[in-house]
Parts: structure tokens; sequence; C-alpha cells
């Protein structure tokens, strides 16, 4: 998820992509004052954010009223209240995913050991016959 926000926020010239190998006191600022998209792109969504019909405080007072009106607002909670803490937690999931592991593991295992016990057979043969 981190990685996501921080490639989307590199697409939208958002932040600069600096590799820390490269990195200079003066490669910074100069990038920054050269390119002037990303002050022009903080401000564009910096107007956006700020773009409310609502001060914060009223906004707060709004959403505890209707929390209060609907009896709690059981509409807007989320799914995940419902869910058992195992599947909260996805463990159902991460308990299939180790049993494809361990009997991925285990069918290795077994083949290896076909494999070497076949090899050294046949090698055990040929010393016979030699013999």
């Amino acid at each position: 998820m981190c990685v996501l926000n921080y490639c989307h926020r590199v697409a939208t010239q958002l932040q600069l992509n600096i590799s820390y190998y490269t990195i200079s006191l003066y490669s910074i600022p100069v990038t920054c004052l050269i390119c002037c998209r990303y002050h022009e792109n903080a401000v564009r969504i910096s107007r956006a954010f700020n773009d409310r019909p609502l001060s914060p405080l009223d906004t707060a007072i709004f959403w505890t009223e209707y929390v209060i009106r609907h009896a709690g607002a059981p509409h807007l909670r989320t799914a995940a209240v419902e869910l058992a803490w195992y599947q909260y937690l996805l463990l159902d999931v991460c308990a299939v995913l180790m049993a494809v592991v361990v009997c991925a593991c285990v069918a290795m295992n077994y083949v290896t050991a076909t494999v070497i016990r076949f090899l050294l057979s046949r090698r055990g043969a040929q010393k016979k016959k030699r013999q």
C-alpha cells in the first residue's frame, strides 16, 4: 500500500524520485527550482482539499448529530464488525496458504528422496555388475 501511494505521488509529480546514492545538497533545490510543476501540483491539491462546504468543526457536529438521529447509524458500520476474529485477522487464509506450502515442501522432499534413492540404487547395481 505504501509503495502504491509513493508511486502515485511520483506519477502525479507531487514527490521527487531521488536515489540515495546520487543525492547531494545541490541536486534537490535545483530540481525543485527548475521544475515548478511540483509547486503547482501541491497548490492544486491543497485547493482541492480545502474546498469544503462546511468547516471541519461543522462537519464533525453534523456527523455526530447524524449518528444520534439514526440510532448509531448501523447502515454505516463496516462489515468487518460482523466477522469472527480469525476471519478479521485472515488467519483462515494464512492457514490455507501455509498448508499449501507445507504440502509442496513434503511433495518436493518425497520426489527428491525418491530420485536420490533411484540414482543410488542404479549406481550400486552398476558396481555389482562390474565386480
